[in-house]
């Protein structure tokens, strides 16, 4: 059984995801939503055959500078 993989690129006040299933090359949803609601989405995709693959974009300021958004960003993810 080829478990769906729920991708999330994190955001500080919504994140965009995809719902896809790498075997069959197939995507099954994608939106870009506020957390809130992105948080009530989760619990139905680790319900899915047997549970989904969870990826997470992470952050890197690769030395920069960077503002509160970011910072909210990381404590979101």
């Amino acid at each position: 059984m080829t478990r769906l993989v729920f991708a999330i690129d994190p955001g500080n006040v919504e994140s965009a995801f995809v719902s896809f299933d790498p075997v069959k090359r197939v995507v099954y949803e994608k939106d870009t939503v506020p957390n809130a609601d992105l948080l009530d989405r989760i619990p139905h995709y680790v319900a899915v055959n047997g549970g989904a693959v969870c990826a997470i974009e992470m952050i890197a300021s690769y030395g920069m500078a960077v503002g509160a958004e970011v910072f909210d960003t990381c404590v979101w993810i």
